[in-house]
């Protein structure tokens, strides 16, 4: 084995690598707690829980729990315990991995006997546009799924879309605004519908 790769083996194996992503993993997990706290648990799971920080925290974490345990290779009787818990400790960092991946984290809401077939799901990734033309009744012109809380439209970068032929510009994005419509009527007879 080359130097290099021996280096790197020892510090994928060592305490150094441990205590670095411990840290870490408390330093994301604390900044988290604060987002969270702050806002909600979405913008905190958006932000911070599935940054690429968290990734490479976790992914270091996994190199650095399967370094040492083939390290300790060949196991004896008293490593079963010390295995078992690099095992477990991996294992239920892929199965969060894939759940955040493929799960449905939604609310269901019901009072005691109650029975409930649907959940809420969170609503920050649908851009959903109505049209009308007398203010009374709306029709669904334009829908998407977007997600706005990690990628904001902008004035230099806008969210760009069509409704009923005419080109509509998202410029900005207001996660904890509370919504107010109102549809006016225009002075002009050429105008036609309005959003």
């Amino acid at each position: 084995m080359s130097v290099l790769l021996k280096n790197i083996y020892k510090f994928f194996i060592s305490l150094k690598l441990a205590v670095i992503v411990i840290l870490s993993l408390a330093t994301i997990s604390a900044v988290g707690t604060i987002v969270e706290s702050k806002y909600d648990a979405l913008t905190a799971q958006k932000l911070v829980y599935t940054s690429i920080y968290m990734y490479i925290a976790m992914g270091l974490l996994v190199v650095n729990l399967v370094f040492v345990a083939v390290d300790r290779m060949p196991w004896k009787k008293r490593h079963i315990g010390f295995v078992l818990a690099h095992i477990g400790i991996i294992i239920l960092i892929l199965g969060s991995y894939i759940t955040q991946q493929r799960g449905l984290d939604g609310t269901m809401i019901f009072n005691i006997g109650e029975k409930q077939r649907w959940i809420s799901l969170p609503g920050y990734t649908d851009l959903i546009a109505y049209s009308t033309l007398d203010g009374d009744s709306f029709k669904l012109s334009y829908s998407a799924e977007v997600d706005f809380m990690k990628d904001p439209p902008t004035l230099e970068h806008p969210y760009v879309f069509s409704v009923d032929g005419q080109e509509i510009k998202a410029i900005d994005f207001y996660p904890y605004a509370l919504r107010e419509s109102e549809v006016t009527e225009s002075q002009q007879e050429r105008d036609g519908p309005a959003l």
